[in-house]
């Protein structure tokens, strides 16, 4: 009974104790965790804590964040930061705000409240982040961007994506009325991918809506081509022009008709505001467009409308008339200038090329032949040229597979490797495989590898397939090269491997392939920074995670002696900075001009990334080669949460 007595007296009195002794307590935590014994921390923070001391609330929840000393608990941390906050505590204020941005379940409602008290308290990264009208750590483009092509590259980012806050916020008039390199502006941008907030605001601050581009397309060309009806709506409503046409006569209805399929609403819509008796240099209709793309319900549409097919059709087909006629006179000819042959390999049909070839047999196949008749992908017409015999050897094949694997289905990239065109490339230029790699192109891919293509062959800057494909996220095409031996140990001219591609990028299935397939897991580029560090840097925690498991050295240098810890310190990014510690990361590592990763991130502004560093037993004594410490780095630079941070460790 006495002990119960005593340990009930010790209960009463625990708060007495420690608010007497509440400084010595977060001494002895504070040394803790500078010789790495989290536990003995967390121990000796826990009666603090139960005892309401809003600085040991702090400090555990920080500890509960990372996993150190206890589990990570990101749920019992921010209770335990949200009665520290209660407390007047700003830094807890500031750090719950900043967790409710940047981890589940976000809630940006409460972490401006919560910014908002810790303003109040007195916390001038958050007095700065209110002033600037930001969340903590918010990237806003109308402020952090001051050079004027960065703004206006957002600019024409943020209309595509129809963000029209940030487009509103970036531009001023004369990017509202800029065009790019072919002419075309912003709102035909924002037309042809569907943007319908960006291309009213776009509209309302004086961007032209019939603005065409160098081959005369106008943004109702492209909304109708996309099938964007609501766009098409709102164009016709200012006024846009439904007659204009391209450089070779066509208008927004014919683009329609010419889709496939056509999409009848916007028929409907156009058939209202447009002409019906509009032809094409080819004297073509948009009847004779929907007849192409074999859409019968849009025929008929067009039919009830009173058009007819104006398309030029030999009526005995089996022996069309050569040579070819032209227009005379004042007539336009698309084909002016090209023989007969040429223009005979532009049919999807080879009834006409077979005709030409036949009328003269003799006759010598231009280069082009055959890069028109893939332009056309019609593989019957590659089939008559092959057929024909006539001198297949131009310069232009090479060119023709590099369309084909770009644009074409299958079956034409089939056909030209059927005569060996493509399969080695003696002009200099990519191969064919690359080419399908860097245009996304699966299928052909898969087309490519099974005719044996080099799988290994290289680009001018020396990157494979693979390293293309690991870039570029393509995790079905790094796994189709895989399966046909592709090298994993191969480097760019930068010195950067397949993985270290996918590091970089954030390609996260892809690095798991390549992984799986034993990459070389620390394979350094020309600047010593391997793929963990790429990932490191760019903040990508999963891929960071996949290298840790597989062995990847978590304390590595560049050139200039940067530890991937470094690195993450510089972005800020805990869930990095976590795993590395976790991974054995040497904590007080000094590049070569002495900076530690704490003073990178005291230098990068990084609060989050100090208190983990501080945590994880970073010294706060160490100097660079200028004589300075993560104190004088922040002091110098003014952040003053970092400077608290820093006094308090």
């Amino acid at each position: 009974m006495k002990f119960f007595a005593c340990l009930a007296m010790m209960m009463l009195l625990a708060p007495i104790a420690w608010a007497a002794g509440n400084t010595d307590t977060l001494e002895s935590a504070r040394a803790a965790i500078r010789v790495k014994d989290y536990r003995r921390a967390v121990a000796v923070l826990h009666p603090a804590v139960q005892a309401g001391d809003a600085d040991a609330q702090f400090l555990l929840a920080s500890l509960q964040r990372a996993g150190l000393g206890i589990d990570a608990d990101p749920a019992a941390a921010r209770k335990l930061l949200i009665a520290a906050a209660e407390h007047g505590h700003s830094a807890a204020a500031y750090s719950l705000a900043t967790m409710l941005v940047q981890e589940e379940p976000r809630d940006p409602l409460q972490a401006r409240n919560w910014l908002q008290r810790a303003a109040q308290e007195g916390h001038r990264l958050a007095q700065a982040a209110i002033q600037r009208g930001s969340l903590p750590l918010q990237f806003l483009p109308q402020l952090d961007l001051t050079e004027t092509g960065a703004r206006r590259a957002a600019f024409w980012r943020a209309i595509q994506e129809d963000d029209v806050a940030t487009a509103a916020a970036l531009a001023d008039h004369e990017m509202f009325t800029s065009t790019d390199g072919f002419g075309r502006g912003a709102l035909a941008h924002a037309a042809q991918r569907g943007a319908e907030q960006a291309v009213a605001l776009l509209i309302a601050n004086g961007a032209k809506v019939d603005q065409a581009d160098s081959y005369g397309t106008t943004p109702l060309m492209l909304a109708a081509a996309n099938a964007e009806l609501a766009i098409v709506d709102g164009l016709l409503r200012a006024q846009a022009n439904a007659n204009a046409v391209d450089r070779v006569g066509n208008t927004a209805l014919m683009y329609v008709c010419g889709r496939n399929p056509p999409d009848t609403a916007v028929v409907e819509r156009l058939l209202r505001a447009a002409r019906t008796d509009v032809v094409n240099a080819q004297g073509w209709s948009a009847l004779d467009w929907a007849v192409a793309a074999d859409a019968k319900p849009v025929m008929a549409l067009l039919r009830e409308r009173g058009l007819v097919t104006r398309r030029k059709v030999t009526v005995a087909v089996e022996a069309p008339e050569v040579p070819l006629r032209r227009a005379v006179g004042s007539g336009v000819d698309l084909y002016r200038g090209l023989p007969d042959v040429q223009v005979a390999a532009t049919r999807s049909s080879p009834e006409m090329l077979k005709a030409v070839l036949q009328s003269a047999p003799s006759m010598p196949i231009p280069d082009a032949a055959i890069y028109s008749a893939t332009v056309a992908e019609s593989v019957p017409t590659l089939q008559a040229l092959f057929e024909s015999g006539s001198g297949l050897t131009g310069s232009q094949q090479s060119e023709a597979m590099r369309w084909a694997v770009r644009h074409a289905d299958a079956p034409v990239v089939q056909a030209l490797l059927t005569r060996g065109i493509g399969v080695r490339d003696a002009s200099g230029n990519e191969s064919a495989l690359i080419t399908a790699v860097r245009a996304h192109r699966g299928v052909n891919v898969s087309v490519l590898l099974d005719a044996q293509l080099p799988v290994d062959a290289v680009d001018a800057t020396g990157m494979t397939a693979l390293m293309i494909a690991a870039a570029s996220a393509q995790t079905d095409v790094v796994t189709q090269l895989l399966k046909h031996l592709a090298r994993t140990d191969l480097a760019d001219k930068a010195g950067r491997t397949a993985l270290w591609h996918a590091a970089g990028a954030g390609a996260t299935d892809a690095a798991d392939a390549l992984l799986a397939a034993r990459s070389p897991v620390d394979a350094a580029d020309a600047s010593g920074q391997t793929p963990l560090a790429a990932a490191a840097a760019r903040g990508h925690a999963q891929i960071v995670a996949a290298l840790l498991k597989a062995g990847a050295g978590a304390s590595t240098r560049t050139a200039a002696g940067a530890t991937p810890l470094m690195l993450a310190a510089r972005s800020g990014n805990a869930i990095v900075i976590r795993a590395l510690v976790a991974a054995g990361a040497t904590v007080d590592a000094q590049n070569r001009h002495g900076d530690t990763a704490l003073i990178v991130a005291a230098r990068s502004g990084q609060p989050e990334a100090v208190r983990l560093l501080l945590a994880a037993g970073a010294s706060d004594k160490l100097r660079n080669a200028d004589r300075a410490s993560a104190l004088d780095v922040a002091g110098a630079l003014g952040l003053s949460e970092i400077e608290r941070l820093l006094t308090r460790g």
